[in-house]
């Protein structure tokens, strides 16, 4: 007898589950599907049975463990601590949380391993080579300055201006000693920081008689300049002082070096040969115009330079160019009345620049005047004509005495600094305590010596005033004794010998008393005479 299951409803069929073993690495598993209704029985060996799902177009496939991501890895690439497949999976026990702050377990648990998984920077760092040492070969030193922060003239232009001046032959060679401005300073005086220099006739080696003057072109502004003893140059300056008053001692700082040092190229004379052209300015580079510009607008201590700003200005506020006006008597202004009148207005545009009043510039406008024309940069021509061989002699002695030059600054700024800081707490003190005494129009220290108030009796001998201070006697400075001399008519500062010295037969005021108010002196204490 064959014995099948039945099920209530005649519409299904139902089929005995046949249970599929899980993964033998897996500790727990899915949870058996019952049969609704099934008895408990097993099937002869004879029949055959199928997995059938109740819904025909579902299939049920046995579980698959599937490897954590964490565990797969290219083959190509190498793990970073060792083999993970080696490595023993560990089930994890967290919990997720949802947005109404229940915590369910995970349906699935997930499989973590036992060492952290390895960032994506090491892997990417793997990809890229390590970073390449210096060499001598690649290490480069400090960079150099700019080179086209410098003017230049085409070649045609500097022959015509140089073609007639050949180098001036000296005899013995010149000396190549490089020297920091700051020695010239120390050794022969004048300003370290400014385009020109004048040793005094007294500190001029060569020349006790006269006045030594130094020029001192920046080669960045002026690539032409000259470089070497003995060679003609030229400079781009609207200054004319070189013009004037030759010989120049001129110098040029020394590219090689990394520091600041100048060398000695001998006496040139120079004249003016030319202006700078629209055209030869339009060909500079951009850096050269700035450097310019930025001179015209910062620059105040030179008037040229601040005319030409100034020039620039009213040309761009529309005042330049000026228009002739009629005269009273009908007639137009003439050219001269013009000139003159556009001066005046130039005039008081440099006042106002000065004062940081003026009309507004910027570098684009500087750079626009230049490039039209409107304005132009004069250009220098400088010969050599002698070199002075006592000069750089008495150099190169006082570069051999530097270091004692300089500390003998060091020790006398030190003195200077304590003697300012003395001076200045006798100040304070003096001002502190209101000590002052007037006489003859100017104002006295209190607190000057006896000796010094006796010598200075014939400065204070008339009209002596005091002045009248609420103060305790702990702090009020001591005051001066006066006397009646009955040869003179009239009152006398004395020191505190004299006031003792009195036989009596004078009138003796002692202002030394603690009074805080002090009698003032009348016309008829001072001995002038009354009707």
């Amino acid at each position: 007898m064959k014995l099948e299951p039945k099920s209530r409803r005649k519409h299904k069929r139902l089929i005995p589950y046949i249970r599929v073993p899980s993964p033998p690495h897996r500790n727990h598993g899915v949870e058996e599907m019952e049969a609704e209704d099934t008895p408990s029985m097993s099937p002869p060996p004879s029949m055959k049975l199928e997995p059938k799902s109740p819904h025909r177009h579902k299939r049920l496939i046995p579980y698959v463990s599937v490897p954590c991501r964490s565990s797969v890895r290219p083959a190509n690439k190498r793990p970073a601590n060792g083999d993970l497949a080696e490595r023993s999976p560990k089930l994890s026990t967290k919990r997720r949380k949802f947005g109404s702050g229940q915590l369910v377990k995970d349906e699935v648990p997930r499989v973590e391993s036992s060492t952290p998984r390895p960032r994506r920077t090491a892997i990417i760092s793997a990809k890229r080579p390590p970073p390449q040492l210096p060499t001598p070969t690649t290490t480069s030193k400090r960079p150099k300055k700019e080179e086209n922060k410098v003017f230049s003239l085409p070649r045609s232009i500097t022959d015509t201006y140089l073609k007639s001046y050949e180098p001036l032959t000296i005899t013995p060679p010149p000396t190549s000693l490089a020297v920091p401005r700051k020695l010239l300073r120390l050794a022969y005086g004048g300003s370290d920081q400014q385009f020109l220099q004048y040793i005094q006739p007294s500190t001029n080696p060569s020349n006790p008689g006269t006045v030594r003057r130094m020029v001192w072109p920046q080669i960045e502004m002026n690539p032409l300049m000259p470089s070497v003893a003995g060679h003609p140059g030229i400079v781009f300056a609207s200054r004319h002082e070189i013009l004037e008053n030759p010989p120049w001692t001129a110098w040029c700082r020394c590219l090689e070096s990394p520091k600041a040092m100048w060398c000695y190229l001998g006496e040139y004379e120079s004249e003016l040969c030319g202006q700078m052209s629209a055209e030869q300015f339009k060909d500079q580079p951009q850096k050269a115009k700035e450097a310019w510009a930025e001179l015209l607008i910062k620059g105040k201590a030179f008037d040229v330079y601040v005319a030409m700003r100034a020039r620039i200005a009213l040309r761009k506020h529309n005042v330049f160019p000026l228009e002739p006006q009629a005269l009273e008597d009908g007639k137009p202004e003439t050219d001269e009345q013009v000139a003159e009148r556009a001066k005046s207005l130039e005039d008081e545009e440099i006042k106002a620049i000065k004062r940081n009043k003026g009309r507004k510039v910027d570098s684009g406008d500087v750079i626009r005047a230049f490039s039209r024309g409107d304005e132009a940069i004069d250009i220098i021509r400088m010969r050599c004509v002698s070199y002075d061989h006592v000069f750089a002699q008495d150099l190169q002695r006082q570069f051999d005495n530097y270091d004692q030059l300089l500390e003998r600054e060091k020790e006398k700024k030190a003195a200077e600094g304590k003697q300012g800081s003395s001076s200045k707490r006798k100040m304070q003190g003096v001002m502190r305590r209101g000590g002052k005494v007037k006489g003859k129009g100017k104002a006295r220290d209190a607190t000057r010596s006896d000796e010094e108030s006796e010598d200075e009796e014939g400065e204070f001998e008339d009209d002596l005033q005091y002045e009248s201070r609420a103060s305790s006697s702990s702090s009020r400075p001591k005051r001066k004794s006066t006397k009646w001399d009955a040869n003179t008519g009239g009152r006398v500062v004395v020191g505190r010998g004299d006031v003792e010295e009195n036989d009596g037969n004078v009138e003796v005021l002692d202002l030394e008393s603690d009074d805080d108010e002090l009698p003032e002196l009348t016309d008829s204490d001072s001995g002038a005479d009354s009707d």
